[in-house]
């Protein structure tokens, strides 16, 4: 009898045992997924930042005319030269809404007549607010004379019921306007 007693303690504790490291297993992959996406969308963030930062440091380089074509909280188009080979690029930057899913969208990066360029995926939130030579808000474009731009971007799809997001927030005072 003892013997069956010390056989069926012994199978309940290794269940124990077994069910505690199932749970850890579970556990680390949840973690290393949220991880791993959340890295991903720093890592794509990071790329669409260091495009913006190169295009909005040479706002208005090389243009003798108003710089700056058209602004509002969803989009910003001016005039540089990216290339700096004397011609003007119309650079513009705006927000894109995908017919099927109305809470995710991209940034899009259109220079002069090529096809636009999604440099952000997964967007939920992206809006420019701009700043007289005061540091005032404003909308009037001849106004304008620097500019915070804030994106947040959210993995369009999870496995384990939670998106994860990253945001990122600048402001730019281009020298050429």
């Amino acid at each position: 009898m003892n013997i069956v007693l010390d056989i069926v303690g012994s199978m309940m504790i290794r269940s124990v045992i077994v069910i505690a490291i199932l749970r850890i297993t579970l556990s680390m992959n949840d973690s290393l997924y949220r991880k791993t996406a959340e890295n991903t969308l720093r890592q794509n963030l990071a790329v669409a930042s260091e495009i913006m930062y190169f295009d909005f440091k040479n706002l208005g380089f090389g243009s003798t005319t108003e710089t700056i074509i058209a602004a509002n909280p969803a989009e910003l188009q001016y005039w540089a030269d990216l290339n700096n080979d004397g011609v003007l690029d119309r650079v513009h930057y705006y927000r894109s809404t995908a017919q099927h899913d109305t809470t995710q969208s991209s940034v899009y990066r259109r220079i002069n007549d090529e096809a636009p360029l999604a440099i952000a995926t997964g967007v939920t939130a992206f809006q420019f607010t701009y700043f007289n030579a005061s540091g005032v808000a404003t909308t009037t474009v001849s106004e304008i004379r620097s500019f915070s731009i804030r994106i947040t971007i959210e993995q369009r799809y999870s496995t384990i019921g939670v998106n994860p997001s990253v945001s990122w927030e600048s402001l730019f005072f281009p020298p050429n306007i």
